[in-house]
Protein backbone atom coordinates (compact mmCIF):
# COMPACT_ATOMS: atom_id res chain seq x y z
CA UNK A 1 0.00 0.00 0.00
CA UNK A 2 0.77 3.63 0.09
CA UNK A 3 2.58 3.13 3.76
CA UNK A 4 4.93 0.76 2.21
CA UNK A 5 3.48 -1.93 4.94
CA UNK A 6 2.21 -5.25 3.00
CA UNK A 7 -1.78 -5.72 2.53
CA UNK A 8 -3.34 -7.65 5.60
CA UNK A 9 -5.43 -8.90 3.46
CA UNK A 10 -7.79 -12.11 4.44
CA UNK A 11 -6.37 -13.91 1.01
CA UNK A 12 -4.71 -12.87 -2.31
CA UNK A 13 -1.33 -14.31 -3.82
CA UNK A 14 0.30 -13.10 -0.83
CA UNK A 15 3.61 -11.39 -0.29
CA UNK A 16 6.83 -12.32 -1.34
CA UNK A 17 10.18 -14.02 0.98
CA UNK A 18 12.14 -11.14 -0.23
CA UNK A 19 9.57 -8.41 0.97
CA UNK A 20 8.83 -10.23 3.69
CA UNK A 21 12.41 -10.17 5.00
CA UNK A 22 12.84 -5.95 4.63
CA UNK A 23 9.53 -5.50 6.64
CA UNK A 24 10.83 -5.23 10.26
CA UNK A 25 7.78 -6.55 12.07
CA UNK A 26 9.31 -9.78 10.32
CA UNK A 27 12.55 -9.26 11.97
CA UNK A 28 10.79 -8.38 15.48
CA UNK A 29 9.02 -11.46 14.94
CA UNK A 30 11.89 -13.29 14.32
CA UNK A 31 13.86 -12.14 17.16
CA UNK A 32 10.53 -13.29 19.68
CA UNK A 33 10.80 -17.15 17.49
CA UNK A 34 14.70 -17.15 18.08
CA UNK A 35 13.98 -16.88 21.85
CA UNK A 36 10.71 -19.12 21.64
CA UNK A 37 12.66 -22.52 20.34
CA UNK A 38 15.76 -21.58 22.60
CA UNK A 39 14.08 -21.75 25.57
CA UNK A 40 12.20 -25.16 24.15
CA UNK A 41 15.46 -26.55 22.81
CA UNK A 42 17.82 -25.54 26.13
CA UNK A 43 14.92 -27.03 28.68
CA UNK A 44 14.63 -30.48 26.70
CA UNK A 45 18.13 -31.03 26.42
CA UNK A 46 19.77 -29.38 29.86
CA UNK A 47 16.75 -29.00 32.68
CA UNK A 48 17.86 -32.80 33.24
CA UNK A 49 21.54 -32.52 33.63
CA UNK A 50 21.17 -29.60 35.64
CA UNK A 51 18.66 -31.74 38.23
CA UNK A 52 21.16 -34.34 38.44
CA UNK A 53 24.31 -32.44 38.41
CA UNK A 54 23.95 -29.70 39.93
CA UNK A 55 20.98 -30.45 41.78
CA UNK A 56 21.66 -33.92 43.11
CA UNK A 57 18.33 -35.19 42.35
CA UNK A 58 18.09 -38.93 41.42
CA UNK A 59 17.95 -40.04 37.82
CA UNK A 60 14.46 -41.34 37.88
CA UNK A 61 13.07 -38.42 39.47
CA UNK A 62 14.26 -36.09 36.88
CA UNK A 63 12.73 -38.34 34.87
CA UNK A 64 9.59 -37.59 36.09
CA UNK A 65 10.28 -33.57 36.11
CA UNK A 66 11.02 -34.10 32.71
CA UNK A 67 7.86 -35.68 31.47
CA UNK A 68 5.60 -33.66 33.52
CA UNK A 69 7.39 -30.56 31.72
CA UNK A 70 6.37 -32.01 28.91
CA UNK A 71 2.77 -33.04 29.70
CA UNK A 72 2.39 -29.63 30.77
CA UNK A 73 3.51 -27.44 28.15
CA UNK A 74 0.65 -29.39 25.86
CA UNK A 75 -2.64 -27.41 27.49
CA UNK A 76 -0.51 -24.24 27.81
CA UNK A 77 -0.42 -24.00 23.92
CA UNK A 78 -4.31 -23.98 23.75
CA UNK A 79 -4.83 -21.74 26.90
CA UNK A 80 -2.78 -19.25 25.37
CA UNK A 81 -4.33 -18.94 22.32
CA UNK A 82 -7.50 -18.88 23.66
CA UNK A 83 -6.71 -16.34 25.99
CA UNK A 84 -5.07 -14.17 22.81
CA UNK A 85 -8.76 -14.55 21.25
CA UNK A 86 -10.86 -13.47 23.62
CA UNK A 87 -9.06 -10.89 25.18
CA UNK A 88 -7.98 -9.80 21.14
CA UNK A 89 -4.27 -8.96 22.91
CA UNK A 90 -2.17 -11.23 20.99
CA UNK A 91 1.05 -8.96 22.17
CA UNK A 92 -0.22 -9.18 25.61
CA UNK A 93 0.37 -13.21 26.18
CA UNK A 94 3.16 -13.14 24.36
CA UNK A 95 5.22 -10.74 26.58
CA UNK A 96 3.55 -11.85 29.86
CA UNK A 97 5.16 -15.43 28.82
CA UNK A 98 8.25 -14.05 28.23
CA UNK A 99 8.34 -12.11 31.48
CA UNK A 100 7.63 -15.31 33.75
CA UNK A 101 10.02 -17.20 31.53
CA UNK A 102 12.63 -14.73 32.11
CA UNK A 103 12.46 -14.66 35.94
CA UNK A 104 12.13 -18.45 36.23
CA UNK A 105 15.79 -18.83 34.17
CA UNK A 106 17.12 -16.21 37.14
CA UNK A 107 15.45 -18.27 39.61
CA UNK A 108 17.27 -21.69 38.32
CA UNK A 109 20.51 -19.70 37.80
CA UNK A 110 20.66 -18.42 41.65
CA UNK A 111 17.99 -19.56 43.84
CA UNK A 112 18.19 -22.44 46.52
CA UNK A 113 15.77 -24.94 47.74
CA UNK A 114 13.71 -27.10 46.10
CA UNK A 115 11.12 -24.58 46.54
CA UNK A 116 12.29 -22.03 44.34
CA UNK A 117 14.05 -24.80 41.86
CA UNK A 118 10.47 -26.39 41.84
CA UNK A 119 8.47 -23.22 41.26
CA UNK A 120 10.68 -21.84 38.46
CA UNK A 121 10.54 -25.58 36.50
CA UNK A 122 6.80 -25.61 36.86
CA UNK A 123 6.31 -21.96 35.74
CA UNK A 124 8.54 -22.84 32.76
CA UNK A 125 6.91 -25.68 31.81
CA UNK A 126 3.72 -24.00 31.62
CA UNK A 127 4.86 -20.49 30.00
CA UNK A 128 7.47 -21.93 27.19
CA UNK A 129 4.61 -22.90 24.92
CA UNK A 130 1.64 -20.18 26.03
CA UNK A 131 2.53 -18.25 23.06
CA UNK A 132 3.12 -20.48 20.39
CA UNK A 133 -0.35 -19.71 18.89
CA UNK A 134 -0.47 -15.62 19.01
CA UNK A 135 3.37 -15.53 18.29
CA UNK A 136 2.39 -17.42 14.45
CA UNK A 137 -0.88 -15.71 13.86
CA UNK A 138 0.39 -11.82 14.85
CA UNK A 139 2.42 -11.76 11.75
CA UNK A 140 -0.57 -12.66 9.41
CA UNK A 141 -2.43 -9.73 10.59
CA UNK A 142 0.10 -8.10 9.22
CA UNK A 143 1.12 -9.97 5.89
CA UNK A 144 -2.51 -11.55 5.45
CA UNK A 145 -3.03 -15.26 4.89
CA UNK A 146 -2.36 -15.54 1.55
CA UNK A 147 1.10 -15.40 3.24
CA UNK A 148 0.56 -17.33 6.05
CA UNK A 149 3.04 -20.08 5.23
CA UNK A 150 5.74 -18.34 3.71
CA UNK A 151 5.67 -16.05 7.01
CA UNK A 152 5.47 -19.44 9.19
CA UNK A 153 8.00 -21.11 7.61
CA UNK A 154 10.83 -18.13 7.96
CA UNK A 155 9.53 -17.71 11.50
CA UNK A 156 10.30 -21.21 11.99
CA UNK A 157 13.74 -20.82 10.50
CA UNK A 158 14.75 -17.65 12.92
CA UNK A 159 13.18 -20.53 15.49
CA UNK A 160 15.56 -23.26 14.42
CA UNK A 161 18.50 -20.83 14.67
CA UNK A 162 17.35 -19.83 18.28
CA UNK A 163 16.98 -24.31 19.17
CA UNK A 164 20.78 -24.53 17.70
CA UNK A 165 22.11 -21.43 19.48
CA UNK A 166 20.67 -22.55 22.70
CA UNK A 167 21.88 -26.52 22.47
CA UNK A 168 25.02 -25.36 22.04
CA UNK A 169 25.50 -22.27 24.33
CA UNK A 170 24.79 -24.28 27.37
CA UNK A 171 27.02 -26.71 26.28
CA UNK A 172 29.91 -24.48 25.78
CA UNK A 173 28.91 -22.33 28.88
CA UNK A 174 28.78 -25.08 30.94
CA UNK A 175 31.83 -26.69 29.78
CA UNK A 176 33.79 -23.51 30.88
CA UNK A 177 32.29 -23.04 33.94
CA UNK A 178 31.09 -26.17 35.46
CA UNK A 179 27.63 -24.64 35.83
CA UNK A 180 24.33 -23.92 33.90
CA UNK A 181 23.62 -20.49 35.88
CA UNK A 182 25.40 -18.22 33.19
CA UNK A 183 23.13 -20.46 30.35
CA UNK A 184 20.41 -19.72 32.29
CA UNK A 185 20.62 -16.35 32.96
CA UNK A 186 21.82 -15.71 28.89
CA UNK A 187 17.95 -17.60 28.25
CA UNK A 188 16.70 -14.47 30.63
CA UNK A 189 18.70 -11.93 28.66
CA UNK A 190 17.38 -13.37 25.69
CA UNK A 191 13.74 -13.38 26.99
CA UNK A 192 14.50 -9.74 28.50
CA UNK A 193 15.06 -8.93 24.07
CA UNK A 194 12.51 -10.63 23.05
CA UNK A 195 9.80 -8.50 25.22
CA UNK A 196 11.50 -5.32 23.91
CA UNK A 197 10.90 -7.16 20.34
CA UNK A 198 7.52 -7.61 21.29
CA UNK A 199 6.58 -3.93 22.83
Amino acid sequence: GRTGRPSAGASGAGTGFLTIMRHPAMWLVGVVQFTRLAVVQAVALWLPTYLVDERSLPLAMAGVVVAANALAAAPSNLVGGYVADRTGKPFLVIAGALVVLGLSFVGLAIGDGPIVIGSAVALIACCQQLYFGPLFAAPVGIFGTGSAGVVSGTGNLFANLGAFAAGLGLGISKDLTGSLAAGFIGLAALCAVAIVATW
